[in-house]
């Protein structure tokens, strides 16, 4: 994929997202997820909040570094912000997501094709390109938990 169909896909994705958060339904916003962890003020607060981590780990793997944080390190920082998150209003989670889309749209157009192409450490020692974990993490991550959202606030017509 070339940094120009990154931008594309990464934009497709977090207007997505952010026609979900501006749309969903207030009785729905508080509510709490099937996993009975997060509601969906706090996913919408999670997935702004991953583009910024997402930005440090490109910028890193692009430097030929590993990622900073480890997983377990990552689900406590997550659970932090899950319960902090939990009342967050709409308009928070707007803007955290416009204001950290721009910067990932800006982390994106610096990479270089040469870098999009590089191998990269990953914490599983799988072989991957830059792009490729790029697919997987800014463009899979808020897709993922958009899907979860949709279905949780979406009314269930078999029953």
């Amino acid at each position: 994929m070339t940094i120009d169909e990154l931008l594309s896909q990464f934009r497709k994705s977090h207007f997505a997202v952010y026609k979900f958060v501006e749309q969903c339904p207030d009785e729905h916003w508080t509510q709490t997820l099937p996993d009975g962890e997060r509601t969906v003020a706090a996913v919408a607060m999670h997935i702004a909040r991953g583009y910024d981590l997402q930005i440090n780990v490109i910028a890193r793997l692009a430097a030929g570094q590993l990622p900073p944080e480890s997983l377990e390190r990552l689900d406590e920082t997550n659970a932090r912000h899950a319960r902090r998150d939990a009342q967050a209003t709409r308009e928070q989670a707007i803007a955290l997501l416009n204001a950290a889309a721009y910067r990932m749209e800006f982390a994106l157009g610096k990479l270089t094709p040469e870098q999009l192409t590089q191998p990269v450490a990953t914490p599983g020692d799988d072989e991957a390109t830059l792009a490729q974990v790029i697919e997987a993490t800014v463009l899979g991550h808020p897709r993922g938990h958009l899907e979860e959202l949709q279905a949780a606030t979406t009314p269930d017509d078999a029953g």
